[in-house]
Formats: C-alpha cells, structure tokens, sequence
C-alpha cells in the first residue's frame, strides 16, 4: 500500500510539473525607421504571452479587456504581421502583439475616464486567460494625455 501512495505522489508532480503555464506581460517597444533622410520613431505597448510549463499550448490572439466586457486585440507585431495562431513549447516559449502607444491611451482616455481591466489571451480551446496589469502599466495607459493649448497672440 505505501508504494501505491508514493507513485500516486509522483504522478501528481508530474502532472503539475508538465502542465503549461501561461504568464501575460506588457513591455515597452519602439521601432525605428529610416527612409532616405527622415528618421520616424513609433513607440509600442508590446503584448508578451509565455508559456513557462512543458506542455505546448495553442494562443489564437492576446488584446486588453476592458472593464465592459468588451476587447482591445493586439493583432500584429511591430514588424505588421499577424502572430497567430501561434503554439507556445519549450523551443519557442513566447509570442508577442503590439499596440501603438498613443492611439491607445487615446482610446483609453477618451472620455476622461479609463475602462482597462486585464490582459487577456484566448488558447486554440476558445477558453480566455486573463493576467493583471502591473501597476506602472494601469497608470501610464490609463492618464489622460495632455493637451497642449496655444497662446494666442
């Protein structure tokens, strides 16, 4: 009986050890592009999703979701191109989306008041993960921006 209970101890490890483990992160993200004399800097709210368990698991999209219900997607990478579907392993842990950091907190703040909640990725399941927002994040996304007002002469 007591080398039952210990295979059943080491299954269950196992079982918790090789699940996947989704962690949703922002980062700050900028590009630069130099056409023939002009140097353009676009600045970017980047979307990380990584798995840091052994099993692989499919993301199908990663966005904001606001305090209505309703979603912010992050539909392609800083490069323009569409990510997803995407399956997270051990040999490619991660995938990232991103969002251009000023039409984003213009949309955010439009109404002087901010409706983000949580990071969201929804798995190839349809099952819809959510992660918490750290707290520099909620605070930079969620001020509105200033406006600057002209004098007049």
């Amino acid at each position: 009986m007591p080398l039952g209970l210990a295979n059943l101890a080491i299954k269950a490890f196992e079982l918790g050890r090789d699940r996947s483990s989704l962690r949703l992160s922002l980062g700050h993200a900028s590009s630069i592009i130099t056409p023939v004399s002009t140097t353009y800097q676009f600045d970017y709210v980047a979307l990380t999703a990584a798995n840091r368990g052994r099993r692989p698991v499919q993301i199908t999209g990663v966005g904001l979701l606001l305090k209505d219900g309703s979603t912010l997607p992050a539909l392609t990478d800083m490069m323009g191109l569409c990510p997803f579907p995407k399956t997270l392993d051990e040999r490619d842990p991660s995938v990232m989306a991103s969002f251009e950091l000023l039409p984003l907190r213009e949309q955010l703040t439009r109404h002087g008041q901010a409706k983000l909640s949580r990071l969201y990725c929804t798995l190839g399941t349809g099952e819809r993960k959510t992660g918490r927002i750290r707290g520099y994040w909620m605070k930079m996304l969620t001020t509105p921006i200033p406006t600057r007002v002209e004098p007049d002469d």
